[in-house]
């Protein structure tokens, strides 16, 4: 992480009135920042995080930067973590959010069959007209997951005008804890924030 700022930083204005404060972590800003008006009042709090140990499934996983945050988290039987990023302007102009969906289950009744356990998730997405661009597996150079028993489809398909690429990844842990994560951006864009969804899915292991 040589070069990536560390540590507290200080932003002012031009009048030498402080702006706003906070830490850094490999570049990213990370815990408590706050915001000041110019008598020096806090008018703003925001809290940085980007990893995350999702104890439901024993794994951890780390955004792509502090751009991203968690805007909701359920638990109504079927465990979700709901991640947003800072919008981003698409070429036609549109105001777009790209977003990650982690959903966790049992899945004894899979038996470790991760083809089953795709299949049948990926027919919630049957409204979308999804095509699959393409399939990729542990037996794959670069695969980016960690674990053994788990699937990625790269797929695309093209809502109110806007072609997006979301990627769907599937995992059953030795737990049988059944993992569906959801990566979500518009082909219209630049092509970093694809990449920002596939650094994410490299962060992705086991938590011992």
């Amino acid at each position: 992480m040589d070069g990536l700022e560390n540590g507290g930083s200080v932003y002012y204005r031009e009048d030498g009135s402080k702006l706003y404060e906070g830490d850094f972590k490999n570049g990213n800003r990370d815990g408590e920042w706050k915001y000041y008006d110019e008598n020096g009042k806090v008018i703003k709090t925001t809290i940085f995080k980007i990893d995350f140990e999702i104890k439901e499934a024993k794994i951890f996983i780390r955004l792509p930067n502090d751009e991203w945050f968690l805007n909701e988290k359920s638990d109504t039987g079927l465990v979700q973590y709901f991640f947003k990023r800072d919008q981003i302007i698409a070429q036609n102009g549109s105001a777009i959010i790209p977003v990650i969906t982690l959903y966790i289950e049992d899945a004894k009744s899979y038996k470790q069959n991760i083809e089953m356990f795709s299949s049948e998730k990926k027919m919630q997405f049957g409204k979308k007209s999804l095509v699959v661009n393409k399939v990729i597996t542990s037996s794959d150079k670069d695969f980016p997951l960690r674990f053994e028993n788990s699937m990625i489809l790269k797929t695309s398909y093209t809502e109110n005008s806007l072609n997006h690429t979301l990627y769907m990844a599937y995992i059953i842990t030795k737990d049988n804890k059944g993992i569906q994560l959801y990566m979500d951006a518009p082909k219209d864009i630049d092509p970093k924030y694809e990449k920002e969804l596939w650094t994410s899915l490299q962060s992705i292991k086991e938590l011992r």
